[in-house]
């Protein structure tokens, strides 16, 4: 046995413990201390926090494993497919597992709320009408299930819209794969949004998605999503899309005397921060398809690569006193859309009837915003 054996494991098996014990003495106070923070926060701001908001990842797949449209979609795929029910419903846990969020109040209130705060006033003049925001609050039922619609005009408008509304309420949104990196999804899992795969072509996932949706919303949980599906390229909106819209309102299928209120919310910029970026896709003209992967894999690598300069330079400019920001940025709250008012029966039509009216009524959301 060497000589420096029983030094390395003596160093090793009193290293380790201790250094364990100051990590957990560490983040157990500094967890504490956020913890407390953020209630006081949510308690000075009177914010009322729904109960959707704390289903536990335990709930959420236990309620959905017991679910019997979920079994019933998992049978008849079985059958289709001609694979055994249990293969299929591994399948399912692990797209649960993927999907279900893990929201932290200190997360939310401490760290996503600084640097929503730091970073929306570092580079815009926030706007937010709050007068136009209690307006459209006071005009939806007490016991309706609230839905924020949403123009797609950058990749801050999740951090533009959640700081707009910090002091009122937390909203989920679907994020896609692109955030599926660490520590991204554990950063938007502690948030309170969940991850969904576009443009997954298999029926079976897309129920489970639809039975995970509506139990967050019936549980309570706000939601915000964008209609159009994606960023816009030139400031104009999308076609609306309408597959989580549906989703929403199938829950009337079940409970007819549900309300669901949707909320359209306009999101505006003096400057995208997205802009030589889109200027230079359509000079390239290079975009008559979606992009796929490899471009997203290179888009996120070059932002990586260009993620330091940035950050240095405009440390610089602040410094230096240089720094200016690039305009306004708003948030508009319009009058809310009540189902029963404007759709009603919508949720019960044949699928074949079902489909051209829900895309009808996505178009008429794009255009309230």
């Amino acid at each position: 046995m060497p000589a420096w054996l029983p030094q390395w494991l003596l160093a090793l098996l009193i290293g380790i413990p201790l250094w364990e014990l100051l990590r957990w003495r560490f983040l157990g106070r500094l967890q504490a201390r956020f913890q407390r923070q953020a209630l006081a926060y949510v308690r000075r701001h009177r914010i009322q926090l729904e109960s959707g908001r704390f289903l536990d990842r335990v709930f959420i797949r236990q309620a959905l494993q017991t679910d019997p449209q979920l079994d019933g979609a998992i049978a008849e795929a079985a059958r289709a497919r001609r694979v055994p029910f249990r293969e299929l419903e591994r399948q399912v846990e692990s797209w649960i597992e993927e999907m279900a969020p893990a929201f932290s109040l200190a997360a939310y209130y401490r760290i996503g709320a600084r640097v929503a705060r730091w970073s929306i006033n570092l580079l815009y003049e926030p706007v937010f009408d709050e007068a136009a925001y209690q307006r459209a609050m006071s005009q939806i039922p007490a016991d309706s299930i609230v839905v924020f619609v949403v123009n797609h005009r950058s990749n801050a408008d999740y951090v533009l819209l959640s700081y707009g509304l910090l002091k009122h309420m937390t909203l989920s949104y679907a994020v896609g794969e692109w955030a599926r990196i660490w520590p991204l999804d554990s950063l938007f899992r502690a948030f309170g949004s969940f991850f969904i795969r576009r443009g997954e072509k298999d029926r079976l996932y897309h129920t489970v998605l639809e039975r995970f949706v509506q139990l967050l919303v019936q549980h309570g949980g706000t939601m915000g999503f964008f209609p159009e599906g994606g960023l816009s390229r030139d400031g104009r909106l999308r076609p609306a899309k309408a597959g989580l819209l549906d989703y929403i309102v199938g829950i009337q299928r079940t409970a007819p005397d549900q309300e669901i209120t949707f909320v359209p919310v306009a999101l505006c910029y003096d400057h995208v921060l997205e802009d030589r970026w889109l200027i230079r896709e359509q000079q390239q003209g290079d975009r008559a398809r979606p992009p796929g992967p490899l471009d997203k894999l290179r888009s996120l690598l070059a932002l990586l690569l260009r993620l330091p300069l940035l950050i240095t330079a405009n440390l610089w400019k602040l410094a230096s006193r240089s720094h200016r920001k690039s305009g306004y940025a708003a948030v508009s709250v319009g009058a809310p859309i009540r189902l029963s008012a404007h759709a009603p029966g919508l949720a019960r039509l044949p699928p074949d009837e079902r489909r051209p009216q829900m895309k009808a009524f996505a178009a008429h959301l794009l255009h309230e915003i």
